[in-house]
């Protein structure tokens, strides 16, 4: 008897072969965990927005073409970056059992919209910095270190993406390093006062500091209700 793939012309074969092989390739980095049983304390420790996706498809029909407007078609998976953030709260509260699946689950999540999102998606610069605080979590380093990296790329001025950095840093005694990206970060956001404080605890010179400006909050330290997102 034969075979599916066999009974099928070479080219057939090929292209049958290349969809399974991209599939088993990249499906477990697609994969999620929608938490469950979330309460509503859990809701309120997160951003507002995540009320609206389609998490909650009721809601996510009535609002979100607003939201939309406000950060593009991509809005549409960022029902796992609100469940990559549930779970993230979570993980902080777990025994060491569970945290570590938590955690992966939790960087599915966030790795999920990243490969979804176009690279001009407002909301990459927050996402790659929670993955870089993830990956710091599960003691990866050089990996952590690349996602912040790739934050700053995409949006310079977004200073946590050298804070978390920094902080790392000094910890693990590697201040000189942490002293230039603190320098760096605050030519391209010289009113952040977190990296101000970082660089005045590591030696920086006051005068290599800017004139302090008004400040404009970035993503991640907002309120739920996500004025942020202004470019």
């Amino acid at each position: 008897m034969t075979t599916l793939l066999t009974s099928r012309p070479p080219r057939t074969r090929m292209t049958l072969f290349f969809i399974f092989f991209i599939a088993f390739t990249y499906l477990p980095a697609l994969s999620s965990a929608k938490p469950q049983e979330v309460t509503e304390s859990e809701l309120k420790l997160l951003p507002r927005y995540c009320l609206d996706t389609m998490w909650f498809p009721e809601r996510y029909d009535a609002k979100s073409m607003y939201w939309v407007n406000v950060m593009g078609k991509s809005f549409s998976a960022m029902h796992h970056y609100c469940w990559g953030l549930t779970n993230l709260n979570r993980a902080r509260k777990a025994n060491a059992k569970h945290r570590t699946g938590l955690l992966e689950d939790v960087l599915n999540d966030f790795r999920y919209v990243t490969q979804y999102a176009p690279s001009d998606f407002v909301m990459l610069p927050e996402i790659y910095t929670k993955i870089g605080e993830v990956e710091l979590l599960i003691k990866n380093p050089d990996k952590a270190n690349g996602a912040f990296a790739k934050a700053r790329s995409l949006k310079p001025d977004y200073w946590p993406a050298y804070s978390h950095w920094i902080e790392f840093l000094m910890q693990t005694g590697k201040r000189a390093e942490a002293r230039e990206i603190a320098r760096s970060g605050l030519q391209h956001s010289p009113d952040a006062k977190v990296l101000r404080e970082q660089y005045r605890l590591l030696g920086g010179s006051p005068a290599d500091i800017p004139e302090l400006k008004e400040t404009r909050t970035p993503l991640s330290e907002t309120s739920p209700d996500t004025n942020h997102i202004k470019q």
